[in-house]
């Protein structure tokens, strides 16, 4: 309840005349009130901007895992692809850990290597931010083969294997082919 006082002077020398009115049909906020107002807006909305700074974390997330997945998943389809074209196991020139050479059905060589984070196919690059990458060859009996194989014609399945960071989010994808003409 809100009072104001009014001061009027009449026609009479030096009396004052002191009214108090009430100001009727207006409201407004006390100081608690508006206090109060405050601090549960600021609580929902702070309730609402971690929801949404969480679902912009998950997005993220989930975006660069998709981009390393993205980027490993090529590189596994070309390099089984390509490996899968060998000519035949004495096509085979080079079999090491992290490189292979080769020719192809079209006579064409092949060289697959990793070095500085990326796996180039002929020289160019074929994956990138790749933090692990390794060949393994089997023989024909399915037992591991040293490497660098010393009579490439041995090798009966390669498996490979690659890690790629991107973001700090890592992803591992393998594969193993027997090529086609072996």
């Amino acid at each position: 309840m809100v009072l104001m006082q009014e001061y009027s002077t009449s026609g009479l020398a030096g009396k004052r005349n002191r009214t108090l009115h009430h100001l009727k049909g207006e409201a407004g906020f006390s100081l608690l009130e508006a206090v109060v107002s405050i601090t549960i807006t600021a609580v929902i909305a702070g309730v609402i901007s971690r929801v949404l700074v969480s679902g912009v974390d998950t997005y993220q997330f989930v975006e660069a895992r998709k981009q390393a997945l993205q980027s490993s998943r090529s590189g596994i389809q070309r390099i089984t692809r390509e490996l899968r074209q060998i000519t035949s196991s004495a096509s085979l020139l080079v079999a090491q850990e992290d490189s292979i050479r080769f020719y192809k059905r079209n006579s064409e060589l092949v060289t697959i290597a990793y070095g500085q984070q990326t796996i180039k196919l002929n020289g160019f690059p074929l994956v990138e931010n790749v933090t692990s990458f390794e060949f393994r060859y089997f023989g024909n009996d399915k037992s591991e083969l040293d490497a660098p194989v010393t009579n490439p014609s041995d090798i009966y399945q390669i498996k490979f294997e690659l890690e790629v960071v991107r973001d700090g989010h890592t992803v591992t994808l393998f594969n193993e082919i027997r090529p086609r003409n072996f």
